[in-house]
C-alpha cells in the first residue's frame, strides 16, 4: 500500500473514531445503543476504504482473535460458575486467591 493510501486511511479512521466517540457520548440523546454506533462506524469505514475482500483476511491477526474468543468463553464460564455458587461468593471452606488465608497472614499482593 503506498504511503499516500496509508495517510488517507489514517485520516479516515481518525474521523470515524471521532464520530463514534461522539456517538458514545450522545447515544442517550440520539436513541441508539452503543453497539449500533460501533457497527455503523465500522461499516462506514469499510465502505469508505478501498480494501478488497481478498486483502482483508490476509491482514487479520487470526491467532489473536482465537485467543480472545477462548478468553471470552473462559470468563463467561467462570462468571456462570461463580454466580450460581453461594450467591457469587466462594464457600467458606474453600481457599481462593481473592481471600486471605485463615492463618491471619495477609496475602503478598
Amino acid at each position: 500500500m503506498p504511503t499516500e493510501g496509508v495517510s488517507r486511511l489514517l485520516w479516515q479512521s481518525l474521523a470515524v473514531l471521532v464520530v463514534v466517540l461522539a456517538g458514545f457520548v450522545l447515544h442517550p440523546v440520539l436513541g441508539y445503543e452503543p453497539s449500533v454506533v460501533v457497527v455503523l462506524g465500522a461499516g462506514f469505514l469499510v465502505a469508505a476504504t478501498k480494501v478488497t475482500t481478498e486483502e482483508a483476511p490476509a491482514e487479520v491477526e487470526w491467532p489473536a482473535l482465537v485467543f480472545f474468543a477462548g478468553l471470552f468463553v473462559m470468563v463467561g464460564a467462570l462468571v456462570d460458575r461463580t454466580a450460581g455458587c453461594c450467591g457469587g461468593r466462594w464457600p467458606s471452606g474453600r481457599i481462593s486467591a481473592a481471600t486471605p488465608r485463615r492463618s491471619g497472614r495477609r496475602p503478598m499482593w
